[in-house]
């Protein structure tokens, strides 16, 4: 877990410490007092209970550099704004952001679908960002001043399929997918049908549910009647912990493998019982791991 730490810090070392000139006027186009750092993120959307610790964290951090003279005698300022989860307001955050803060870099970017519509801006402005949307599609081909915070969607995907198919060894396996109506959610669906064409397998069912659903019995009831052994839930926390109550609840007797944004304790916790054959990947432990 430590190791785990040191490297994403190194990566935001790397952007701060490694690109901002020791003298600030020799580079008029640096901040010369206060460098600011943007963060756009869920804090009242559907996925708010996901996102919302970010900004604390990352507001804590930078109080420490701050605490200990800045960056190169200069402070850093974290602005944060809240993007309901929604395409249109993460951009006119952005927006704001960039030509009335002037922020420098930003260090969250909250969603796929924002990730995606702000590449060609990030190109453009060659702005930093360290973005929390970890598909592929964002660093394969590696691009100028984008970084990444852990193992892509897609990355996560193949783990799963390995792990069933190669140490598990499943024999007659049925993969269902449950995920979200979102471009994250297609980025997953996209990742699980190529995978599975890969091992001759066909998905035995998809089924979608909204971001923020706390209930899922319809599309249980759907993909029971396809008869799962094994369900991928490409979710984020809510959603996942309600597909799992309502499988129990309707007898849907599959193993649940989840991504990223459902590995959490949380998950577990709001989950209850029904959590009992839930596994999940992440690149990163709790913090007291």
């Amino acid at each position: 877990m430590k190791r785990i730490v040191y490297v994403f810090f190194a990566i935001v070392a790397s952007v701060l410490f490694g690109t901002i000139p020791v003298q600030a006027e020799e580079d008029p186009v640096r901040p010369k007092d206060t460098i600011k750092i943007g963060v756009i993120v869920d804090m009242t959307g559907p996925t708010a209970s996901l996102q919302t610790p970010a900004p604390r964290a990352i507001r804590t951090y930078f109080k420490n550099v701050n605490d200990q003279g800045g960056i190169h005698g200069r402070k850093v300022g974290v602005i944060v704004e809240d993007d309901r989860y929604t395409i249109p307001m993460h951009v006119s955050a952005f927006k704001k952001l960039v030509y009335r803060d002037n922020v420098f870099m930003f260090m969250e970017i909250g969603s796929t679908g924002a990730m995606l519509a702000l590449m060609p801006h990030f190109t453009k402005l060659n702005i930093p960002n360290l973005a929390t949307a970890t598909s592929s599609m964002f660093i394969d081909p590696p691009r100028h001043h984008h970084f990444s915070n852990g193992a892509t969607y897609e990355q996560e995907i193949k783990i799963i399929f390995n792990w069933l198919m190669n140490v598990l060894k499943v024999k007659d396996l049925r993969i269902g997918l449950v995920r979200a109506d979102t471009e994250h959610g297609k980025v997953g669906s996209r990742s699980v049908h190529e995978e599975a064409k890969k091992y001759g397998l066909k998905l035995a069912g998809e089924v979608i549910v909204a971001p923020g659903a706390l209930e899922a019995s319809s599309q249980v009831l759907c993909l029971k009647r396809e008869n799962p052994n094994y369900v991928i839930l490409h979710l984020t926390l809510e959603n996942c912990a309600a597909f799992l109550r309502d499988a129990r609840k309707f007898n849907l007797d599959a193993t649940y493998v989840g991504t990223q944004y459902t590995c959490m304790e949380a998950t577990v916790q709001l989950a209850g019982k029904a959590a009992q054959k839930f596994y999940a990947t992440n690149s990163f432990a709790a913090w007291y791991d």
